[in-house]
């Protein structure tokens, strides 16, 4: 229907679009997330807010893995960034798992720890072979190093 290159699927348009504002929206998720914790004594309705912000956050993620699909990128880049951002997602729903007590919440949290560290093993790997100075301390980083934090504190605190 598209043909074989991926950057004409309607997702990946998506995701180049919403791509310049990333950083808009991860502070949204994350305030309205915050003010979701802080109702949480007061209001019924604080778990919901919760929960949508998480869940709207990893359809975020989700659709932002496609993010890297253009043809001047090889597969390994396309692989790499894919695995990191699908390891977002997971980490964030197992979250949501925990919020909703449902079973299976312990099988994706090490699933989704799994594939971000090889996500980001894999891209090391591909930066520093390309470059010897690689400086891996990139915002995608930060970005793991920040969810796999919050939703370890998130979970140990639940």
């Amino acid at each position: 229907m598209f043909g074989n290159n991926p950057l004409h699927t309607p997702i990946a348009k998506i995701a180049i679009k919403i791509l310049p504002y990333q950083l808009k929206i991860e502070i949204a998720h994350i305030v309205i997330f915050f003010i979701g914790l802080l109702l949480k004594s007061e209001s019924t309705a604080s778990g919901e807010i919760i929960i949508i912000s998480l869940g709207s956050l990893a359809g975020v993620y989700s659709i932002l893995s496609f993010k890297e699909y253009s043809k001047e990128n090889k597969w390994y880049h396309r692989f790499s960034t894919e695995l990191i951002y699908k390891s977002f997602s997971t980490l964030i729903i197992s979250s949501l798992f925990t919020i909703m007590h449902w079973p299976g919440m312990d099988f994706m949290l090490t699933g989704g720890t799994i594939i971000l560290i090889i996500g980001n093993v894999v891209k090391y790997i591909i930066e520093y072979r390309k470059d010897k100075s690689y400086n891996y301390i990139t915002p995608d980083f930060v970005r793991s190093l920040i969810i796999f934090l919050a939703c370890g504190l998130f979970l140990y605190l639940n």
